[in-house]
């Protein structure tokens, strides 16, 4: 036997039911959603492509073509890199980025205790440190009237779970300088 023909094209008494087959599997679903669940699935492709984003760490829902990621992601170029990602995707109307940054909510942890560890001293305000984080490690930074106080404030950043080592730049300040200068000597 030869090989076997197909026809090119449909005979007239083959029914085409796909738009009633269609109509009935969408019964009772917002069809406006459906270019949203496309879109949130080239969304999810185009930040597993992205090597920034670290890879299960984001995920991105669509309402109405707007994208909203959530996630947690070590570092703020992660967070950048996310949105970029998906904001020049066709049909995305606008992003909302909820990713949170690691760093930035140990940051927060750090302030809040030192902002419980100085709540009754007078002198050293808690708002007056400054705290930034870089791989884990928490780096200080402002004025305090002491070193028992500067040591204090390392130890309350060392206290918060996830901190591996603290940069204590607090400077002491002894309260104003007063310079004695020496009389000048006139010579004879």
């Amino acid at each position: 036997m030869g090989r076997s023909q197909h026809p090119s094209r449909v005979p007239a008494y083959v029914i085409d039911h796909s738009e009633e087959i269609l109509s009935i599997a969408l019964r009772g679903v917002d069809t406006d959603l459906l270019p949203d669940a496309a879109l949130s699935r080239a969304a999810r492709i185009a930040l597993v492509r992205r090597l920034a984003v670290p890879r299960g760490k984001v995920t991105a829902s669509v309402r109405h073509g707007w994208v909203t990621l959530q996630g947690d992601v070590g570092e703020l170029f992660e967070k950048e890199a996310a949105q970029r990602a998906v904001e020049g995707l066709q049909g995305v109307n606008g992003v909302t980025n909820n990713i949170c940054v690691e760093s930035d909510a140990l940051a927060l942890q750090v302030q809040r205790k030192l902002a419980e560890v100085f709540a009754d001293s007078r002198r050293l305000r808690a708002d007056h440190i400054l705290v930034t984080i870089h791989d884990h490690t928490a780096i200080l930074t402002g004025a305090a009237d002491s070193e028992t106080e500067r040591r204090e404030a390392a130890a309350a950043a060392r206290s918060v779970t996830g901190i591996v080592g603290v940069v204590n730049q607090i400077r002491v300040d002894d309260g104003p300088a007063v310079r004695m200068e020496r009389p000048l000597r006139l010579s004879a």
